[in-house]
């Protein structure tokens, strides 16, 4: 499988190949309009077998609608799609309902109902910019500091990735202005549902990789597969989960952050097996 690769010094005839160019006020570079004899840049893997992208063609994809900038705690208005750092749409919104990019209403009282925190699309653009993340951290930082303004860190853990940056919550300093109280954030899990090999009823998922919150119960997976595997109360869904050699049975009041701790603390993937039997009705 190819390997996406972005270089700043990539040879000729690639010039625009890079993912970590971008200038001070953090927009992303213009690139001008190429002569109809000049060739278009195009996606190329070389002898190593890695993806070389140009940054040109995915711009318009982790770039913000309202700064121009590169996305930073990219926010998704679930509505129409359109993504937006979550500063720049909390900005907006004070001031209009509409998207920016497609204007149609978001919520005709409380647009944040619609508006979603994006870590896929946030985890995609910190994967082309390297150093995005971490130049934006040091600039809030640095702002912060220069007007006077404290930063409360919490600690946050994201599923197999350890510690990451702590989320950043302002408390400003005077009795005259809000404290914006700590907020919690739980961690993602990736979840892999595998069919088990003795389960009476063989019935796979198209798709066994799923990413769900910590906080998830197995309940709540045992009516995802109800609802994918397309079950009727005839049926009944176990949950197992990998203990030595062999499964057990896991109770779907646990919560998948707490499976996870149990058996696969130390894996990236929370493996779980489900059997799907016919109900055995009492007469």
């Amino acid at each position: 499988m190819a390997e996406c690769e972005c270089s700043q010094d990539a040879p000729e005839p690639y010039p625009a190949e890079t993912n970590a160019t971008y200038t001070e006020n953090n927009t992303p570079p213009v690139s001008k309009t190429q002569p109809a004899d000049q060739p278009i840049h195009k996606n190329r893997i070389d002898s190593d077998n890695k993806l070389w992208l140009p940054i040109a063609n995915v711009n318009e994809y982790i770039t913000c609608g309202i700064c121009k900038g590169y996305l930073y705690e990219a926010a998704t208005i679930t509505e129409c799609m359109h993504s937006f750092c979550k500063s720049c749409i909390v900005r907006h919104l004070q001031r209009s309902l509409q998207c920016p990019s497609c204007q149609i209403i978001i919520h005709p009282t409380d647009p944040f109902v619609h508006i979603r925190l994006d870590r896929l699309l946030q985890d995609i653009c910190d994967g082309l910019l390297p150093n995005h993340a971490e130049e934006e951290i040091l600039k809030e930082k640095k702002f912060y500091a220069e007007n006077d303004t404290k930063l409360l860190s919490l600690p946050v853990l994201r599923a197999g990735r350890g510690p990451v940056q702590p989320i950043q919550t302002v408390v400003y300093v005077g009795a005259s202005r809000p404290v914006i109280k700590p907020h919690y954030v739980a961690p993602l899990v990736l979840l892999c549902l595998h069919c088990k090999c003795s389960s009476p009823l063989d019935k796979k998922l198209d798709k066994k990789f799923i990413r769900v919150t910590g906080q998830a119960t197995l309940k709540n997976v045992a009516l995802f597969l109800r609802k994918k595997l397309v079950l009727t109360e005839d049926h009944v869904v176990e949950l197992y989960g990998s203990s030595g050699d062999g499964c057990v049975s896991l109770e779907q009041t646990q919560t998948l952050s707490a499976v996870k701790d149990e058996f696969f603390k130390q894996d990236d993937f929370l493996h779980l097996e489900y059997e799907v039997s016919p109900r055995q009705w009492l007469d």
